[in-house]
């Protein structure tokens, strides 16, 4: 989830699009070569309201852009992708730190701040 070490774009983009339920875990040993890390075997299911499939390119990019740079503050992030967009207003409004980081907002969160985001344009994705 928001805020683990391993919450990442993939993580936000399944959170969206469908609820991820861990069914068990996989030692790495199962596994010829071993890997270094453990698995897990994940069950998606579908959410009824998922993002409009138009949409979904342009989110899948500006998640991806937003979490290469997991550990700057997102307003920075975003003010590199897009000088002319401000989220000020839109940070005061979901009462979001002026020093939130990408990585401690849910899929939820993620997807309303790219519809802000998206409506401003002439910002790349």
């Amino acid at each position: 989830g928001p805020g683990s070490k391993r919450y990442g774009a993939l993580s936000a983009v399944c959170g969206l699009l469908a609820e991820v339920e861990v069914l068990r875990k996989v030692s790495k040993g199962a596994f010829w070569p071993p890997p270094k890390v453990d698995s897990a075997l994940i069950r998606l299911t579908r959410r009824a309201d998922p993002p409009s499939e138009a949409l979904q390119p342009a989110f899948f990019d500006f998640i991806s852009t937003v979490f290469r740079h997991r550990r700057k503050t997102l307003r920075s992030v975003l003010k590199k992708l897009c000088p002319e967009y401000n989220p000020a207003s839109f940070f005061e409004a979901n009462q979001w730190p002026g020093d939130v980081r990408t990585e401690r907002l849910a899929p939820s969160q993620l997807m309303a701040l790219f519809r802000h985001y998206h409506g401003s344009r002439p910002c790349p994705v």
